[in-house]
């Protein structure tokens, strides 16, 4: 999708419909990630930014200069970001299997400045592997990391939109 056309598909929503607040979804391309953080820059609602870069059939969803600019733009304009465990791998540049190491992806993804950070997917299993839907947010410094929703399973998209 070109880049004039999400602009002014989010022109449309934008003066129609002001939001209180607002979530990316798959963007593709660099210049469409590049359009939404000349946006997102103005917003006067915060942005929820989800990074989906692959589908369910693991096909790609983003191209890899996309990422990068994700990475360094879009996601220090935002207010929350929610990558899953494979968003967060490549995101932070680790492999992302075990709780800690959420842990760990949240706070490198939190570098980049988005405000909070909630890595999504996973359930702390034997020996803190990763079995079922289980989030850890990151809310600013290393003693805010924490598990909510630790109860409910497949809560993560609910949490995400």
């Amino acid at each position: 999708m070109r880049s004039d056309f999400v602009v002014a598909q989010l022109d449309a929503v934008l003066n129609e419909i002001p939001p209180l607040a607002a979530k990316s979804g798959a963007l593709g391309y660099a210049a469409n990630v590049v359009a939404m953080t000349q946006r997102a820059e103005t917003f006067p609602f915060p942005l929820v930014v989800d990074p989906v870069m692959i589908n369910k059939h693991g096909q790609p969803l983003i191209v890899d200069d996309a990422v990068v600019v994700l990475a360094r733009k879009l996601l220090p304009a935002a207010f929350h970001g929610t990558p899953n465990l494979s968003e967060a791998s490549k995101l932070a540049s680790i492999q992302v299997t075990k709780l800690r190491a959420m842990e760990k992806a949240a706070a490198i993804i939190a570098e980049s400045g988005a405000k909070h950070v909630l890595v999504k997917g996973g359930h702390p299993g034997p020996a803190h592997t990763l079995t079922r839907k289980f989030p850890v947010l990151w809310q600013g410094n290393p003693g805010s990391i924490r598990q909510p929703f630790a109860a409910l399973r497949c809560c993560t998209c609910l949490f995400a939109a």
